[in-house]
């Protein structure tokens, strides 16, 4: 775009323009992510979540995906915020802030969080960072590198190493009981057991452990975005229109494309 030929007037007037334009056109952005997101239509075009959805079909960054997505959920709790959007009073990356500082806090009621946006609106990003710091009553979260847990934890990590007359450091004994965990929760959930029984009886509607066990193995993820989110066994014939619980009709979904097929069978 070439813009040499406007005059200076017309140029600065123009540009103290575009930033309300470019606002509006942000609410609209939220509006449209937080529908994707009731109707999990990201779950139809292969995406895990929304968050997926962003960065590899909309090209967000990692970053501006997150605080689109925050602000779009906060949205849908305190639609007042659109106009605070829309005039500058509060932008995606405070708004951002104030999900995660929420979450923190554990503030859930809708006057206490009025509350806290009064205090950081017209902030900017740096000033509400330090006015969230200043209000917080915990330790900030820390994130990817290390991960903040209590004293009670590092005592009872250090009693399991030491009733396992083990050496090892704390990183490798939380590694040892999350693989344990995790196999056991494998176990529990998708019935994987050394010496397999085969049941005598079967619920129509509900999967046998031999079921639930063939199906997993079957399909490890979710079968239409390849994910492990909250993993749940599906119909895909609907058990109303006669579907049952065997092998060839029960697949493995995770919650966000199970959530889409009960939207799309009630559309």
């Amino acid at each position: 775009m070439n813009l040499q030929h406007l005059t200076d007037k017309s140029l600065l007037q123009d540009t103290k323009i575009l930033p309300t334009s470019e606002r509006e056109f942000t609410v609209k952005v939220l509006h449209h992510l937080r529908e994707i997101d009731r109707r999990k239509l990201f779950s139809d075009q292969g995406y895990r979540s929304l968050y997926d959805y962003c960065v590899r079909e909309l090209k967000y960054t990692e970053a501006a995906a997150h605080r689109r997505i925050a602000a779009s959920r906060l949205l849908t709790e305190l639609p007042f915020l659109e106009k605070k959007i829309e005039n500058g009073s509060l932008n995606l990356t405070n708004l951002a802030s104030l999900t995660q500082f929420f979450r923190q806090e554990n503030i859930v009621g809708i006057k206490e969080k009025e509350i806290t946006l009064k205090r950081v609106e017209g902030l900017s990003t740096r000033e509400c960072e330090l006015r969230l710091l200043e209000m917080s009553t915990k330790p900030p979260e820390i994130r990817k590198e290390a991960i903040w847990v209590t004293e009670d934890v590092i005592l009872q990590l250090k009693e399991y190493r030491d009733l396992k007359g083990s050496t090892e450091s704390l990183a490798d004994v939380v590694a040892e009981t999350v693989t344990s965990a995790l196999s056991e929760l494998q176990k529990s959930k998708f019935k994987l057991v050394d010496r397999p029984r085969i049941s005598r009886f079967s619920n129509s509607r509900t999967p046998s452990a031999g079921v639930k066990r063939e199906v997993y193995q079957r399909d490890q993820n979710c079968v239409k975005c390849g994910g492990k989110f909250s993993l749940q066994y599906d119909h895909k014939l609907p058990y109303s229109l006669g579907g049952k619980a065997t092998a060839d009709n029960i697949r493995l979904l995770c919650f966000n494309c199970n959530q889409r097929e009960r939207i799309r069978q009630r559309l």
